[in-house]
């Protein structure tokens, strides 16, 4: 059985995630993440989830001094929801929205492997699936500059600092859209999805 959200144990130890990085100081971009991700997601605050269940005012005012959290929902399976924690991170000129999904919760339902790639755990090619297409939903509405998947790769790299090199990791998934292909020369490898996005798995194979 699921933990409960209001178990503060959920919210420990390591998670799986989707990072997508934005300017900064584009608010209306980063808050047009948001209402896409409450609509696909069923935000709510994760301080008063349990108790009152408010539904997510948006827009927020981003400032550097508070990070901004929420809770969501992932449906894996007909049978399997999975909590996320979302978090909205303002870190110099870059901000990140991060989706997390706690490990601890993921181990009730699948054994966990390490190195955390599809060849040692099959239950991770439905996580990818889930974590691309809500990227890709979420692109359609606000272009973010870099997204990444992977076991705690918030903060891998950043959009400033990414080379194309960093690309050649078997555990980290890379969502590039066009300008930063581009930039890295690997607008010809990869796989394509909707609004010129591509996505890098372990390019060296």
């Amino acid at each position: 059985m699921t933990k409960k959200i209001s178990d503060p144990a959920q919210w420990r130890g390591s998670y799986y995630e989707l990072e997508m990085q934005y300017d900064g100081g584009d608010q209306e971009v980063i808050n047009a993440a948001l209402k896409t991700m409450a609509m696909h997601m069923d935000l709510a605050y994760k301080d008063n989830y349990v108790e009152k269940r408010q539904p997510v005012q948006l827009p927020i005012q981003i400032n550097k001094e508070q990070t901004y959290s929420f809770i969501g929902k992932f449906t894996y399976s007909e049978t399997i929801t999975l909590n996320s924690l979302v978090e909205v991170i303002l870190d110099g000129e870059t901000a990140s929205v991060i989706v997390s999904i706690p490990l601890c919760e993921i181990e009730e339902y699948f054994s966990i492997d390490y190195p955390l790639t599809i060849k040692q755990n099959q239950w991770l090619k439905r996580m990818h699936e889930m974590f691309i297409e809500l990227s890709v939903i979420i692109y359609g509405q606000s272009k973010f500059q870099l997204a990444m998947i992977g076991d705690e790769v918030s903060g891998y790299t950043r959009i400033g600092e990414i080379k194309g090199s960093d690309l050649h990791n078997e555990e980290i998934i890379f969502i590039l859209p066009v300008d930063l292909q581009r930039k890295l020369n690997v607008e010809h490898i990869g796989v394509e999805y909707p609004h010129q996005l591509r996505m890098y798995e372990d390019i060296m194979e």
